[in-house]
């Protein structure tokens, strides 16, 4: 079993390498790695401070994992 899941975990590694040859997928992989830089964060946070019932509790959440996952990504 596992060595079914190693050969798929190394066939996907493969096929997604093959892809960052290609100049778009380069491009767009960039994009979503910018989404962590914070706007994204600010957006989602204050959609779900006021749309959600229970938006304060998720804002704060939202902003404490923004607090503990900022300094990890530097």
């Amino acid at each position: 079993m596992f060595g079914t899941i190693a050969k798929l975990d190394k066939q996907a590694f493969q096929y997604i390498f093959a892809l960052s040859e290609h100049r778009e997928w380069l491009l767009l992989a960039r994009k979503i790695s910018k989404i962590e830089d914070g706007p994204f964060y600010c957006i989602f946070s204050l959609t779900l401070l006021v749309s959600h019932a229970r938006g304060g509790e998720l804002f704060s959440l939202a902003l404490a994992a923004f607090i503990l996952e900022l300094p990890l990504s530097f």
